[in-house]
């Protein structure tokens, strides 16, 4: 009865710390810095269009998109 008791907190114990870990690492991906994205033509030098490319992104993000095909959309503000 005491090693079931045991073995139950510990899985319970992997169970929150792998959740933990999960739930820490929904940040942007590696390289899906919406800042480096945004930094083409026009948003180099353009500081309100690199804001406006930024702001899609991260709005089109936020709703679920894929990040390479918000990144393909939101960097053409800075194509116009």
């Amino acid at each position: 009865m005491k090693k079931l008791k045991v073995m139950s907190i510990a899985i319970m114990v992997i169970l929150v710390t792998s959740l933990t870990f999960n739930a820490c690492n929904n940040d942007v991906e590696p390289g899906q810095d919406p800042n480096e994205i945004c930094n083409v033509e026009l948003c180099e030098t353009n500081g309100t269009l690199k804001q406006v490319c930024i702001d899609e992104y991260n709005d089109c993000v936020a709703k679920g998109g894929d990040p390479d095909q918000c990144a393909a959309a939101a960097t053409e503000t800075c194509t116009i």
